[in-house]
C-alpha cells in the first residue's frame, strides 16, 4: 500500500475500537489492518490511548465548531433551538462511529484527557441551556429545570448511536424533524405550541430497527411536516402496542 498517514491510522483505529472496543482492541490490530509493522505506528502515536484521545478531541471540536457557528447568527431561541438539534442530529449521523467508541469507552482515557473532554462538552451544554433560559425569559419556553432540560435533549440526540444505520429507512434530516417536534412538544407554551402546530400535519412512521429486532418506536407525537416525519400521538400509539 502507499505511505501510511495519521489519517490512516484515525480511520482504522475507529473501525477496530468499535467492532472491538478500546480495552481489547490493541496496536497489532490496528498495524495488521493497514499492512504496516507494528512499530511503525509508534511513529504518529505514542500509545493507544493517544490515537483514541485523538479520535475523541477531532469528534468534540468538531462539534464545538458546529455549535460556534450557529453563535454567529443572530435567531431567535425557538429557530435557534431547531437549528441546534438538526446540525447536532448530522453530526452524530455522520461522525457515528466516533461517536460510538466515546460514548462505550469514555473512561479508556486517561484522567487529563477525560477532564478535556468533559469541558468541552460543558461548553456546548452551557450554550444550549443559555438558549432556553432566553426562550424561557421571553415568554417563549415553559421549562421548570433548564439544565436538565438542557441533558434531556442532549441525551435523547445522542442515543441515536444505539440503533441508527445509515442504511436503515431512517434519513437524518426526517429524524431531526421529529426530534424538533418532540423536544418542542414539551417545552413550548400552549399559545406558542398552537402556532407551532399549524405547521404540520398528520403522517405516520413506521418501524424502527433497534440492536437487530424490530419494534415499533415509541418516538410519535401528533404532527407531522408535509414531508411526512411524524405520525400519531405518543400516547394512542403506546396504547396500541401495548394490547
Amino acid at each position: 500500500m502507499g505511505k501510511t498517514t495519521r489519517e490512516d491510522i484515525l480511520r482504522v483505529a475507529t473501525e477496530i475500537f468499535k467492532e472491538k472496543g478500546f480495552q481489547r482492541a490493541s496496536m497489532r490490530d490496528i498495524a495488521g489492518k493497514i499492512g504496516i509493522n507494528q512499530g511503525s505506528l509508534y511513529n504518529f502515536f505514542s500509545s493507544k490511548e493517544a490515537i483514541f484521545y485523538q479520535i475523541a478531541k477531532d469528534t468534540m471540536d468538531d462539534s464545538l465548531r458546529i455549535f460556534k457557528k450557529i453563535t454567529k447568527e443572530d435567531v431567535a431561541p425557538l429557530e435557534e433551538i431547531k437549528v441546534i438539534i438538526k446540525n447536532h442530529i448530522k453530526l452524530l449521523c455522520s461522525r457515528l462511529e466516533e461517536i460510538t467508541i466515546l460514548l462505550h469507552d469514555f473512561r479508556g482515557l486517561n484522567e487529563d484527557h477525560q477532564r478535556e473532554m468533559i469541558e468541552k462538552r460543558r461548553v456546548f451544554e452551557r450554550y444550549i441551556e443559555e438558549v432556553l433560559i432566553e426562550g424561557v425569559n421571553k415568554g417563549i419556553f415553559q421549562i421548570k429545570d433548564t439544565k436538565m432540560a438542557t441533558y434531556a435533549l442532549l441525551g435523547m440526540d445522542n442515543w441515536i448511536y444505539q440503533w441508527y444505520s445509515p442504511d436503515g429507512k431512517f434519513k437524518p434530516e426526517g429524524m431531526a424533524e421529529l426530534f424538533i417536534e418532540l423536544f418542542l412538544k414539551g417545552i413550548l407554551k400552549d399559545k406558542k405550541m398552537k402556532e407551532y402546530k399549524k405547521l404540520f400535519t398528520p403522517f405516520k412512521i413506521g418501524h424502527l430497527r433497534l440492536q437487530n429486532r424490530v419494534t415499533m418506536a415509541p418516538f410519535f407525537t401528533g404532527y407531522g411536516n408535509k414531508n411526512g416525519t411524524v405520525s400519531k400521538k405518543l400516547l394512542e400509539h403506546h396504547r396500541r402496542i401495548a394490547r
